[in-house]
């Protein structure tokens, strides 16, 4: 009978009201530690994507730059690039540069003084 009563006392100490409370005070505590590990990962998963996306532009630009190295290597790779940003030309040779009929417009229209213009408007009206 005694074994009997120990259970009982035992029920009521884990059934009683502060048990419940401090029970579940833990349980929303544990809670709270899962949301902020939850929220923890998912930042470190957008964090790694952009660290793999960064790391593959960072890559493709390397070889792209080490393609440019070894063009500049070559004589010819090395003419080009001086040709190119420099705009010089062999002896004998000669450079001629394209301006397109845009281009062409607008230094036309930048040549025109304001006072051009405007006296160009002051004639329109009479």
């Amino acid at each position: 009978m005694r074994h009997f009563q120990d259970k009982k006392k035992l029920r009521a100490r884990i059934y009683s009201g502060a048990a419940i409370v401090a029970l579940s005070v833990l349980t929303l505590i544990l809670l709270k530690a899962v949301i902020n590990i939850y929220g923890k990962e998912s930042e470190s998963r957008a964090m790694m994507k952009l660290s793999e996306q960064k790391l593959t532009e960072l890559q493709d630009r390397n070889q792209k730059l080490t393609s440019e190295m070894n063009d500049l290597k070559t004589p010819a790779g090395l003419e080009e690039e001086i040709r190119t940003k420099l705009g010089v030309a062999k002896p004998g040779e000669e450079v001629l540069v394209l301006v397109s009929p845009d281009d062409a417009s607008s230094t036309e229209a930048t040549s025109t003084s304001w006072f051009s213009k405007f006296w160009f408007h002051v004639k329109s009206i009479f």
